[in-house]
């Protein structure tokens, strides 16, 4: 399946009320050779520039559901994670990464080790200043916050339904030098009716792999869970449609919303 910007699929299933489907994304190579040739990159880089941009949406919606609809602008905050996510961006996992890298941490020479302090005399070096885990995350929070869109764009469908937005994330303040792709986290968000404010949100150190469905009705309920794959890591979080005000006599089928140009492979009957 072809994806291209901003372009849409609903797929119908054997079993409306009890269906299981796998999306595994990967984005073509452009060819050639070298460190940019990237065979497999899953549904991360869908473009140079996607960063910090929903790449991809995975979910259900109503089967009848409208997929040629404007996008709306919606209120996309950062998703601050919880403390002691060890995944975090933000956290202590990444505080060596970040020291290594001149954009999150302030250059030691020629410039005050402390922010607010004085500036040094010429030539004089100060001293290697030993930043606290909490610096650490305050540094990378306002950096974040910086690079990161205060709205995001929404299929109108998703508002009946619910689905994994994936995104890759650079917090790099100058990405001028991003010549094919780059990203220091991978976040998946699983939305409901379309509101990113209240989504379950789930940092990854890698790519998400594979995304997953599965919708059970019967007469005495009507579930609907889903998983995001990336190597050593899975999520899974199961909605009770009822419970959350969907009309669950609804016919749900699977869907994809495209934000970049991606390719997309299904397969029936791929082992979770």
């Amino acid at each position: 399946l072809d994806g291209l910007c901003y372009s849409a699929a609903i797929f119908d299933v054997r079993d409306p009320n009890n269906f299981d489907v796998s999306f595994i994304g990967e984005q073509r190579s452009s060819g050639g050779g070298g460190p940019h040739l990237r065979v497999r990159q899953y549904w991360a880089d869908l473009g140079c520039g996607a960063q910090n941009t929903t790449g991809v949406f995975v979910g259900v919606v109503p089967m009848y559901s409208d997929l040629s609809e404007k996008w709306e602008s919606i209120p996309n905050p950062l998703p601050l994670p919880v403390d002691g996510d060890p995944l975090s961006p933000f956290g202590p996992m990444h505080n060596e990464e970040v020291m290594r890298h001149e954009f999150w941490v302030p250059r030691a020479v020629g410039a005050a080790p402390v922010p607010g302090a004085p500036p040094l005399p010429p030539g004089v070096v100060p001293p290697p200043h030993i930043y606290s885990p909490g610096e650490l995350s305050a540094m990378k929070v306002d950096r974040a916050k910086s690079v990161w869109p205060q709205q995001a764009l929404m299929p109108p469908a998703l508002r009946k339904g619910i689905c994994c937005a994936v995104t890759v994330c650079n917090f790099n303040v100058d990405m001028s030098d991003i010549v094919d792709y780059g990203g220091d986290t991978c976040l998946s968000q699983f939305v409901s009716k379309g509101d990113l404010q209240s989504a379950h949100n789930f940092w990854t150190a890698w790519d998400v792999e594979r995304i997953g469905l599965r919708f059970v009705r019967n007469s005495e309920s009507c579930k609907f869970e889903l998983r995001a794959d990336s190597p050593g890591s899975t999520y899974i979080y199961e909605y009770d449609l009822a419970k959350d005000g969907f009309d669950c006599s609804l016919p749900y089928r699977p869907v994809i919303f495209f934000r970049k140009q991606a390719l997309a492979v299904v397969e029936e009957g791929c082992d979770r």
